[in-house]
């Protein structure tokens, strides 16, 4: 999926959202940053920010975008060739926050 691709369908799934899609690359991996803007405008509580917190990873997961490939002798992960995703959101502060897997 291309980052406008991303950004759309996170903006379907979730429209009070306003969300910023970019990718880097560092050697031979990518990552794929996914940030809210507006998560502390909507977003006041805990109980809130977990439940919420919990839809957006699990929407992550189903896109199915991460791709970390495994070497099952030495048990870590192989160098080149990953794909991570990264999602969070910023504060009014400009400090990034990202989500914990759950």
């Amino acid at each position: 999926m291309t980052n406008k691709e991303i950004k759309k369908a996170f903006q379907n799934k979730f429209p009070e959202f306003v969300f910023c899609v970019t990718t880097s690359k560092g050697g031979y991996s990518e990552s794929i940053n996914i940030l809210i803007k507006n998560f502390e405008d909507l977003v006041t509580d805990s109980k809130t920010w977990k439940q919420i917190a919990g839809e957006l990873i699990t929407f992550k997961e189903s896109l199915n975008l991460e791709k970390i490939h495994y070497d099952n002798d030495l048990k870590g992960i192989e160098l080149g060739g990953n794909t991570y995703v990264n999602l969070g959101y910023k504060t009014k502060t400009g400090t990034t926050i990202y989500f914990p897997e759950f």
